[in-house]
């Protein structure tokens, strides 16, 4: 992975934000792919979170999502090309509440990033931004501005 295109997004007593807009467009996307999961990388500078980028519909199921590594790395080609940095993750639970699964820590490989759950267990949607590392989990404070 490129070191430039890798963003650093938490700083010690520094929380986390991500613009309004950008945290109502994500939430309007994955409602329309409910009952499916949505997901999509999460890309900013520092530790503001200013733009995603939606995974491929044909690769979520009710349960779980999958990136192929084709589109992937294509996804953080426009990332880099956006000028931006890869911030980290999000994705939906459409049924359950917004912890980490145990397929969610296994299969998460970038400590240093972001990973976002939205929970559509609840009216309204519950939001909550994890810091997941050598198979633990710890919730990280977040605004959105």
């Amino acid at each position: 992975m490129l070191p430039t295109i890798m963003g650093h997004p938490f700083q010690k007593n520094k929380p986390l934000t991500m613009k309004n807009t950008i945290y109502k467009q994500l939430v309007a996307e994955a409602k329309q792919q409910l009952p499916l999961e949505f997901s999509a990388l999460l890309a900013g500078q520092d530790q503001e979170i200013t733009a995603f980028y939606p995974a491929p519909v044909s690769e979520h199921s009710v349960d779980r999502f999958t990136w192929k590594p084709a589109q992937f790395f294509s996804t953080l080609q426009k990332i880099r090309h956006a000028g931006l940095q890869w911030q980290g993750i999000i994705h939906t639970h459409p049924v359950t509440d917004a912890f980490p699964s145990s397929i969610d820590v296994a299969n998460w490989h970038y400590p240093m990033l972001s990973y976002w759950i939205i929970s559509f267990s609840t009216e309204p949607e519950t939001l909550v931004l994890y810091k997941i590392e050598a198979g633990t989990w710890e919730e990280y404070p977040f605004v959105i501005v």
